[in-house]
């Protein structure tokens, strides 16, 4: 059980790690921001903190896996992961848009004062729909690199050659 959880957790670190580059750099994009290092590395480590606080404390894929089996999917079938993957998308994809807006917002000087509040309001639903698409289609690439990652990091343990238990 313990080289489960442990597998768990570098899967889990590896996935906020692509998945805070991808948004971060989606963040700028939808938005229409002026590239700079130094937002570029903001929006990845808000986005990577993010996804690793969230995917540490709350079980997202085996809510996920949950959802899929009540709509009587099989496992380890597209269909399946397609469902299974909306939970930490869902998730995720609300508190990075929510957080990273307003980290890029609401300290602006170039924005008015009184409209600041307005202007994050409005980039959160203006951005939501498209930064969801973005990382929806992005978990499914990191998962693939990250389990094999955590496969290497985390060797199955004993002779047997039995695989990480699936996350």
């Amino acid at each position: 059980m313990k080289n489960g959880k442990q597998f768990g957790r570098v899967v889990t670190v590896i996935m906020a790690l692509i998945m805070g580059v991808v948004m971060a750099i989606a963040a700028i994009v939808v938005n229409r921001q002026p590239f700079s290092p130094p937002l570029l590395i903001r929006n990845i480590l808000c986005s990577f903190l993010i996804a690793l606080v969230l995917g540490l404390l709350i079980p997202l894929k085996p809510l996920g896996d949950r959802l899929a089996s009540a709509f009587s999917l099989r496992e380890r079938t597209l269909p399946f992961e397609l469902v299974s993957n909306l939970v930490p998308s869902l998730v995720i994809n609300t508190f990075n848009t929510v957080i990273i807006s307003g980290i890029n917002i609401l300290p602006n000087a170039n924005i008015p004062e009184p409209a600041r509040m307005n202007v994050w309001i409005s980039a959160i639903f203006s951005s939501i729909g498209i930064m969801f698409v973005v990382s929806y289609i992005a978990s499914f690439i990191a998962q693939k690199f990250a389990v094999k990652a955590a496969m290497r990091i985390c060797p199955p343990a004993g002779p047997t050659g039995m695989r990480p238990p699936k996350v």
